[in-house]
């Protein structure tokens, strides 16, 4: 049974192979030839993702021309860490869109957060580029995250701006700035000791991102310090902290535009932008005269990343004369040194005057290494005074609410207090200090005499002090109004001798406002007869002492 299942199969294998073979020749030359062709390009596509897939695309082999024509073919570019807003990167995603047609989206994160996503999603990469700090570029390459493109202005980038094969580039740099909204601040900071003896709050961003990292780096300069000594910088960074003065948020244009962030320290690169974005408030860009550093970011493309022609033509085009015009355009200092930005540019940014005192960071190693502390004594000094030391909000105007230093807080607290002082001296002039008097003369049987107990023995000794209260007593509360009750009710009384009614209650009244004046001293209260009715009952009991 076995043996004939299996001469069965063996026809019906024959059969179909006869069938596969005829086909093939009833096809025609051209046919044959598409299936050809179909199946070249399917290997080379497949050869081309698995070498994209294992980090092999060795673009600095390819010519320029390849490149653009494969980048044309992927069409598209996903970078991270590279917004519209920042360094105006949004006018040359425009122009990489515009001269070869490749769209482009992005992702907004810090350095650290770049490379943790480059790290975390490894092969199955979804992004292609990102731009970090100078300090992250060699850290990009000791972790094998991303891969080299020279471009070909690479003999025109200095050599402390590029790294080995082109691993990582950096493409522009900027220097420390103030962006002041001077609708909250009214005399905006020159400098760090501006904002040592100012009241208002700072922010820098988020530690982990090299703006924040530089900001700290530039204020150790400021008061004298360097990369080897950043002690004066936390110094200035604690008393800011216990002051209530570090604004914790992020310094994006949606909080400037919110009135949320009276002063950030930013790159310049960034200021520019946000000062001319934003027209809800008067916003100032200033290089502090007195501690400013000149730093780098560096654009790296992933080792796994999905578009990776895109990502080297997206660098090709941000070293090219057009992509380092924008980024002047955004008050960053193009890196390239044969380029030459054009002049309304230049009037439109920064002077050069302005970054006389900017302090640049060509040792990468030695800012390295301060950024590596700048992060850890932050963590460690910094943040545990930031849960601590809180600030408050206020509404600034047009209804945002914006923070408020702890001294700012005392400063307008001490203002509520003083408009309350007349309240609290009429307070004081005609009701404490006349209290107090009662109570001190109640102890003196004459005025200035001897302190005494002699009075409060009087009154809880003699009989007349308790029968007075207990009239008090009866007849303010209702209790002992006899002789008003008893007019009230009587309908001879209260129809027919009106002036007798008025009368009782005038001397009710007197009885009520004067009950140590009981009636019997009062010659003109007596016991009267009026018809049948006579008020010598309720009188006599009402009036008896």
């Amino acid at each position: 049974m076995k043996k004939r299942n299996n001469w069965l199969a063996a026809v019906m294998v024959m059969t179909l192979g006869l069938g596969v073979i005829a086909a093939g020749c009833g096809q025609s030359a051209e046919t044959q030839q598409a299936a050809e062709n179909t199946d070249t390009s399917e290997k080379e596509n497949t050869a081309q993702s698995e070498s994209i897939e294992s980090g092999a695309a060795d673009l600095n082999a390819m010519t320029l021309d390849e490149i653009t024509e494969k980048a044309k073919e992927e069409g598209h570019v996903e970078s991270v860490g590279m917004p519209d807003t920042w360094a105006n990167w949004g006018l040359s995603w425009k122009g990489l869109e515009e001269e070869y047609g490749i769209t482009h989206a992005d992702s907004d994160m810090s350095s650290a957060e770049e490379l943790q996503m480059f790290a975390t999603e490894g092969e199955n990469g979804t992004k292609d580029i990102g731009d970090v700090g100078q300090a992250f570029g060699a850290q990009a390459v000791s972790e094998d995250l991303v891969q080299g493109y020279k471009t070909s202005y690479w003999d025109s980038v200095p050599d402390w701006a590029k790294g080995e094969d082109g691993k990582w580039m950096i493409a522009y740099t900027g220097a420390t700035t103030f962006l002041t909204n001077t609708d909250l601040v009214k005399d905006a900071p020159t400098s760090w000791a501006d904002i040592k003896d100012g009241d208002y709050t700072v922010a820098i961003g988020d530690i982990n991102g090299g703006n924040a990292q530089a900001a700290v780096v530039a204020s150790a300069y400021a008061f004298g310090g360097d990369l080897n000594n950043l002690d004066p910088a936390f110094d200035f960074w604690t008393e800011m902290a216990k002051e209530g003065r570090i604004n914790t948020l992020d310094i994006l244009q949606q909080n400037f535009e919110t009135g949320e962030v009276p002063v950030g320290v930013i790159w310049s690169f960034t200021a520019i932008p946000y000062k001319d974005a934003i027209t809800q408030y008067k916003m100032q860009a200033t290089i502090p005269s007195d501690g400013s550093i000149m730093s780098g970011y560096a654009s790296v493309i992933n080792k796994n990343a999905p578009h990776p022609y895109a990502a080297a033509l997206a660098r090709e085009y941000i070293f090219s004369d057009k992509g380092q015009a924008n980024l002047a355009a955004a008050g960053a200092i193009p890196t390239r040194t044969d380029v030459e930005i054009p002049e309304d540019i230049q009037k439109a940014t920064f002077t050069s005057d302005a970054y006389a005192n900017a302090i640049p960071m060509e040792d990468t190693d030695a800012y390295t290494k301060a950024c590596e502390e700048v992060v850890s004594r932050w963590q460690e000094e910094i943040i545990p005074l930031l849960v601590k030391y809180k600030t408050g909000r206020e509404e600034a105007p047009g209804g945002a609410s914006f923070l408020l230093s702890r001294r700012t807080m005392k400063r307008k607290n001490l203002i509520y207090l003083t408009a309350l002082l007349p309240f609290l001296a009429v307070t004081l002039l005609y009701e404490l200090i006349p209290l107090v008097m009662v109570i001190v003369r109640s102890f003196q049987p004459d005025i200035g005499g001897s302190f005494t107990m002699e009075n409060y023995e009087t009154v809880f000794t003699k009989l007349l002090y308790p029968k007075q209260l207990k009239n008090i007593c009866n007849i303010c509360t209702g209790r002992d109004h006899n002789r008003i009750l008893w007019c009230k009710s009587n309908p001879y009384r209260a129809g027919k001798n009106r002036a007798v009614l008025y009368d009782d209650i005038k001397h009710g009244i007197e009885l009520c406002r004067n009950p140590a004046g009981i009636c019997v001293h009062d010659p003109a209260w007596k016991c009267r007869t009026y018809g049948s009715y006579r008020r010598k009952p309720w009188c006599g009991s009402t009036c008896k002492l």
